[in-house]
């Protein structure tokens, strides 16, 4: 299998220790193979995909594949307190991708053939992510993937509706763009359409919206499926015609107890570091808040935290690395909290 186990001294590399505290870094379990994870008494594992190939085969800009390493800076230096039981979760490490990357790099795509190569490269990724997450979810624990580009929503969804059988997938995803374009070969942007068009997505629901980056093709089909519902980000912000709550709230029961996975755009945040930056989005806390009541509220099977670009971030700081923390430790509160 294409994964590198983290290990204790990689980790404890990047900790800041300091007298009298305890981070996360010190405290958490390491394993060195699946074998070991699947027997502990673990609940949560997670994992990273440090790439930007679908993002690039969407036509979108290098940088997601920093995000894996960003978010170890921060939550390993996450201080080991009563707010969080860390034994529940596992820090497994990150698929490999280097080869992939490798071959991307050379590719531009701009030119058709190579457009072609970087999508074909996709699909393989998909393999390996789809690898990955059915192991894990097979193990009866709950995968959260951080990094890469919103493409491996379509491998993970696809494991899970595998690894359930006869139980339906529903999605709920905090996103500007509905990523529900053409099978045209696989990209950041159709891995929901995909989803649905092999059978793995039950039920898609879409909070935040943007009215003016959804073409109109695209509005027509969500539409017109009784499996999807949605919130733009101007029904709430800009006209009021539904509250930030309310619109939570809708979404919630339209999923149900559905099986979900849990997708947080990154380009969904004010400002933030993505390939696709947004100048008007939603607030950091507010996305918290969302993550939070969603991991209470639903039976989520996954988490997803894609898009995050590091190498655009023109403050040189780890607000990257420090927000995507703060959301994984907001998901995990959430589901023990149950």
């Amino acid at each position: 299998m294409n994964f590198n186990f983290l290990t204790k001294k990689e980790s404890l590399a990047k900790v800041q220790q300091r007298d009298l505290e305890s981070k996360l870094g010190e405290k958490i379990s390491y394993y060195n193979n699946w074998t070991e994870i699947g027997q502990s008494e673990s609940r949560f594992v997670i994992f990273g995909i440090p790439e930007d190939i679908g993002i690039r085969a969407n036509f979108g800009q290098k940088g997601a594949s920093a995000a894996w390493s960003a978010f170890l800076d921060a939550f390993l230096n996450i201080q080991a307190n009563g707010f969080l039981s860390f034994s529940q979760v596992v820090l497994a490490g990150n698929i490999i991708t280097s080869d992939l990357m490798e071959k991307a790099n050379i590719l531009n795509e701009k030119k058709q053939k190579d457009l072609i190569a970087l999508r074909s490269l996709v699909e393989q990724l998909d393999e390996r992510v789809y690898e990955v997450v059915s192991l894990i979810v097979s193990m009866g624990k709950i995968p959260i993937v951080i990094g890469g580009g919103h493409n491996n929503a379509f491998p993970i969804i696809s494991a899970l509706k595998n690894v359930l059988m006869e139980k339906k997938m529903a999605c709920l995803n905090l996103d500007p763009h509905a990523d529900f374009r053409p099978l045209e070969g696989r990209h950041s942007g159709n891995a929901f359409s995909y989803a649905m068009a092999t059978q793995k997505l039950d039920k898609y629901a879409i909070l935040g919206l943007h009215e003016n980056y959804n073409s109109g093709s695209m509005l027509n089909e969500l539409d017109e499926n009784e499996q999807i519902d949605y919130v733009t980000f101007e029904d709430i912000f800009v006209s009021n015609t539904i509250s930030w709550k309310a619109s939570q709230k809708q979404l919630f029961s339209f999923i149900g107890k559905t099986n979900c996975g849990l997708e947080l755009d990154m380009d969904s945040i004010l400002n933030f570091p993505v390939s696709a930056i947004n100048p008007s989005g939603i607030s950091p806390i507010k996305a918290r808040n969302f993550v939070y009541q969603a991991a209470r509220k639903l039976k989520i099977v996954y988490f997803h935290l894609p898009e995050a670009a590091p190498s655009l971030n023109i403050y040189l700081d780890n607000r990257v690395g420090k927000l995507l923390a703060y959301l994984v430790t907001d998901f995990l509160k959430g589901k023990m909290k149950k």
